[in-house]
């Protein structure tokens, strides 16, 4: 941790606060957060913040690696026990610069959209639910 941030290595750091946001992720609301890349992982997605298991359902908000055509574009990721739902922004983000990710989601609409620095990236349908699991910022609960 370095004054109130803390700093993620990009290889196994990761922050789990255990089985929060349950009942949280009930009406409208935004979550705001910041990172910085100069280079793409070899897998397929790096989370930056992930609800559930590597199994179903989940919900993470990532950036994907070199193992795909779009690498270095955020993704909304969502797997509702039915299919696995992925919406992927359109810029890539490996520039060594700071970057302001909010992710909103309108409750009435059932709509997510994710801002990069202010300017609408992708959009999703409805992403939320809860469960049991648990929550990280910097990876997965199974894995980085």
């Amino acid at each position: 941790m370095r004054g109130k941030a803390y700093k993620f290595d990009g290889v196994d750091d990761k922050v789990t606060f255990g089985d929060i946001l349950d009942n949280t992720f009930s009406g409208s609301f935004t979550a705001t957060l910041w990172f910085k890349t100069d280079t793409y992982s070899t897998d397929w997605i790096d989370y930056m913040l992930f609800k559930g298991d590597v199994g179903s359902p989940y919900f993470g908000i990532g950036i994907i690696g070199s193992a795909s055509s779009f690498k270095g574009r955020l993704q909304i990721r969502h797997n509702n026990d039915a299919a696995l739902l992925m919406s992927s922004g359109t810029t890539q983000y490996n520039d060594s610069a700071w970057h302001q990710i909010a992710f909103t989601y309108d409750e009435s609409s059932s709509n997510s959209i994710l801002y990069i620095d202010g300017r609408m990236d992708t959009t999703a349908g409805d992403v939320i639910y809860s469960d049991t699991d648990k929550f990280v910022i910097g990876g997965r609960e199974s894995a980085n």
